[in-house]
């Protein structure tokens, strides 16, 4: 029940041996009748060691957690069992973690079928659909699967060990050209960084849930060692036992396909340390970003980050961006020439464009919710280029109405002012202009003649006052009802707006 090795047991081939915390490692070889880890505990072989049960090898797993076992020399067992939790009601993405599975294992049916995902025919028929309990399950091949009902699956076969590899496709054309859904093909986790991988990008993405409980997408750079935190679990380059995951075939490099290989150097237990991941040297001290829009209920997010060896344009610090196609989530992304970025990395802190995309209208707002690393001072300049409006991101969010819109890429703007730089963001007067509010009513001070133009716009951005200001003093006889409102002054090709709040 606490981390131990096997040898101070001095287990026989008559012992049952139970771990029901912690870890134990198999330091020396031995034969025990059968070898049971409880959820959430360790198994761990020593390489160049032999473990052989006579009867069941079994990994549990409950709602909490999941057994693993790291093996570094041989197993051999009259069976080995590998369970894996699952809840009814909504998609698990699953890899089989023994060879010789049927899809008995994933319960398939005509009325709760197993998914795989075909990216050769991503256009008209991407996801073929398993209907019975016969057909093979590919090793690191990933399936979406709807349970019937709560409880465990098992997994039982020959546990996969060693070298694995499986070849994926990019098809010129297809939608999602290059994105194919693959799985970790152990009963531990698999370290992203440290797996060969040829013609695919250094990124990886998960199909997840919000504590909203809806479906989003999360990444994860290996480049960057950066992701963003959509979802409910944290991101990082440890994949877990039996999870299926997104790559995609790089493209800007011409291929067709590409390779995903992983070996046993590669596996390890989860850190169960509470302290996270830590970032590697490189890596640490990089100034990151992280934007998330918000409709109050479901959010998105878009990192962009700064690394000395990266570019501006595409290159392995980026994550191309997989949209949720939710109309219950709006979703951010930058962008890298045409190639739409839900990370990225950049050399110089230059303006960016920020797309947005609701398919449901509505009040939306904009944050920084992670600013590190960046020079004390730095200002986080978001302007929204539909009301002229601008807003220090690192003082406030900013707030917004949107109609529907799907990949606007012209409302938003993102740039850096350092502490050495007047921002002039939000000026109560320009030219001697003056704001302000009496009794519900805007009051203008210090116009200059009737080509100055006063424009009034709402919470929503209707402009719902328009006119030239003649007098230097000048109190609007239209009174507005309580609310924010955004006021623009334009005279002789100068602008100032400011946020106004009527009671």
């Amino acid at each position: 029940s606490s981390n131990s090795n096997l040898s101070s047991y001095s287990p026989t081939s008559a012992s049952d041996v139970t771990v029901s915390a912690g870890e134990l490692t198999v330091d020396d070889n031995f034969s025990v009748k059968s070898m049971t880890v409880a959820p959430g505990a360790k198994l761990t072989l020593v390489s160049g060691k032999t473990l052989s049960v006579v009867g069941a090898l079994t990994l549990q797993s409950n709602a909490s957690a999941t057994a693993t076992l790291v093996d570094g020399g041989t197993i051999s067992a009259g069976s080995s069992n590998v369970e894996q939790y699952l809840t009814s009601g909504r998609n698990w993405y699953v890899s089989s973690p023994v060879s010789g599975a049927k899809s008995d294992v994933l319960a398939a049916s005509e009325l709760h079928p197993a998914y795989s995902y075909d990216e050769v025919n991503g256009t008209l028929a991407p996801w073929p659909a398993i209907t019975n309990t016969t057909t093979d399950l590919s090793v690191m091949k990933g399936y979406v699967v709807s349970p019937a009902s709560t409880g465990v699956i098992t997994f039982s076969g020959s546990l996969n060990t060693g070298a694995k590899s499986i070849d994926v496709s990019r098809t010129v054309g297809q939608l999602k050209a290059g994105f194919n859904l693959i799985g970790n093909p152990y009963p531990s986790y698999l370290d992203w960084d440290n797996a060969t991988k040829t013609n695919l990008l250094t990124s990886i993405w998960y199909r997840t849930k919000t504590s909203g409980n809806e479906y989003t997408f999360d990444t994860y750079n290996s480049t960057g060692k950066v992701a963003t935190s959509n979802g409910v679990k944290a991101v990082t380059n440890l994949i877990p036992p039996m999870q299926a995951f997104w790559v995609r075939v790089d493209k800007s490099l011409d291929a067709v396909s590409g390779t995903f290989a992983v070996n046993n150097s590669m596996r390890s237990h989860a850190d169960n340390g509470s302290n996270g991941f830590k970032s590697k040297s490189s890596t640490a001290t990089q100034p990151v970003l992280r934007l998330e829009v918000s409709n109050g209920k479901s959010s998105d997010q878009a990192l962009v980050y700064f690394n000395a060896s990266a570019s501006n344009g595409i290159d392995s610090y980026d994550s191309p961006k997989l949209s949720n196609e939710s109309a219950s989530i709006p979703e951010i992304y930058t962008l890298a020439g045409s190639e739409q970025l839900v990370i990225n990395g950049m050399k110089d802190m230059n303006q960016f464009t920020l797309g947005f995309t609701t398919r449901m209208a509505d009040n939306f707002s904009i944050k920084a919710s992670q600013f590190t690393n960046f020079e004390g001072g730095t200002q986080i300049i978001l302007r929204d280029n539909l009301l002229s409006y601008e807003q220090d991101l690192t003082i406030a969010d900013y707030n917004f109405y949107s109609d529907v819109t799907v990949n606007n890429e012209t409302r938003f703007t993102v740039s850096f002012k350092a502490p050495s730089i007047a921002t002039g963001i939000n000026p109560e007067t320009n030219n001697n202009v003056w704001i302000t509010t009496r009794n519900g009513q805007l009051v203008v001070n210090g116009t200059k003649n009737n080509k100055t133009m006063l424009e009034v716009f709402n919470a929503v951005g209707q402009k719902v006052i328009s006119r030239n200001l003649t007098d230097s003093t000048i109190e609007l006889e239209s009174k507005l009802v309580s609310g924010a409102y955004l006021v623009r002054i334009t005279f002789e090709g100068k602008s100032v707006t400011k946020k106004v709040i009527i009671d």
